[in-house]
């Protein structure tokens, strides 16, 4: 059992979710599945050929794991509903971001120098600032986790009624509506702090409410099939649609996006049916070990050298008999994603023998001292009235 503290700072018990725990794993592999498969990273799907059966059958493994953002940013509100949200927790993030970024440029940049590269000041300088590109998601969750307190309050003030009213037009508008006007949504496809703001907002209603409360965890996985199945219908209809009517293949992955309908709904049923999920305590507690890790994972392969390795190194596997090709993709992103997490826990070792953690308390209570204080000369209370 956790404590936390609700929002009237009242003690709440609130029972720790192994399932969740146990997603926060699975869909982090699927990141990197995704990224394995991507036709711009990885590369596989360089092989995918649109309207023909393998290139379909890629697009369906691609689709799959497309969801695996959304299901991420959904736990965040699932979890962080109701929870403190304390400032040490992303300055602790900061510092594993830090960790990772002097471990991993550090190591380059030696290599370079040894092989004689020649480097300019500005050359050492700029290669431990990672590009916010390249941790975009780190960035917008940033950016969403000072807003997750007002987040709360609005889930905790409103109606059952009212929240479900504007759920069903923020997906109208954001998920159907944009998907053809998406110039004016400011979504970006998904890669922005508002998305992940209304996926917050979603994942803790969801945490109040549990909307598929009477289904079984196996409903919500075949909810989930029935998503990633109409996905890749979407494709195949529109391109022959298309294809018939204008003689060229068109919007063709109107569909494949994060802010997708199927797709954002596929990630709600997967969220539905890990939460709804009853795990042993032997492997519960396996579970409980290595789910801080899996943030660390995306922090490892998606750092900008990391992730250059990764442009077209899978190309090769399209190649392979359509059958061997979800297997060997299986294996590959298995073995990044326990390496990345054998590397993470050797930082959570290193950072629980320096203190990191009180580290980061301690450096929330002199930012906080400092925002108090630059507050009190515009005369702004922290305090509720």
């Amino acid at each position: 059992m956790e404590k936390t503290l609700s929002l009237n700072e009242q003690p709440v018990i609130k029972e720790r979710n192994y399932g969740i725990d146990l997603l926060r794993l699975v869909s982090m592999l699927m990141v990197v599945s995704l990224h394995i498969l991507e036709f711009y990273v990885g590369g596989v799907m360089k092989g995918a050929e649109s309207l023909t059966f393998k290139g379909e059958f890629l697009w369906a493994l691609e689709i799959l794991c497309l969801g695996a953002v959304n299901i991420y940013a959904l736990i965040s509100g699932f979890v962080g509903y109701k929870s403190r949200h304390k400032a040490s927790n992303i300055i602790y993030l900061c510092l594993q971001l830090i960790f990772f970024t002097l471990i991993i440029s550090g190591t380059d940049l030696i290599l370079s120098i040894r092989q004689g590269a020649e480097l300019s000041a500005k050359d050492v300088f700029l290669s431990f600032f990672p590009s916010i590109k390249g941790y975009w998601y780190f960035s917008a969750y940033f950016c969403l986790f000072f807003f997750m307190p007002i987040l709360d309050k609005i889930i905790e003030s409103a109606s059952r009624k009212s929240l479900k009213i504007a759920a069903v037009l923020c997906f109208c508008v954001f998920c159907c509506f944009t998907q053809i006007f998406t110039e004016v949504s400011g979504l970006e496809g998904g890669y922005t702090v508002l998305w992940l703001v209304l996926l917050y907002l979603l994942g803790a209603y969801i945490s109040r409410y549990d909307p598929l409360k009477n289904w079984s965890a196996w409903a919500c996985f075949l909810g989930y099939a029935v998503c990633v199945a109409l996905t890749v219908i979407s494709r195949v209809a529109i391109g022959y649609g298309t294809l018939y009517l204008l003689d060229e293949i068109k919007w063709i992955n109107l569909l494949v996006s994060y802010t997708s309908p199927t797709v954002t709904a596929g990630a709600v049923f997967v969220l539905c049916g890990f939460s709804k999920l009853r795990i042993g305590k032997i492997p519960a507690k396996t579970i409980a070990f290595l789910s801080p890790m899996a943030f660390g994972v995306y922090l490892i392969h998606c750092h900008p050298i990391i992730f250059s390795y990764f442009i077209g190194a899978f190309e090769w596997i399209n190649q392979y008999p359509i059958w061997q090709i979800p297997l060997t993709v299986l294996a590959i992103s298995l073995f990044i994603f326990s390496s990345c997490l054998f590397i993470d826990g050797i930082r959570l070792a290193l950072f629980k023998l320096c203190r990191i953690k009180r580290l980061s308390i301690f450096l929330e209570r002199i930012i906080g001292k400092f925002i108090k204080s630059i507050l009190r000369i515009f005369h702004i209370s922290l305090e509720d009235e």
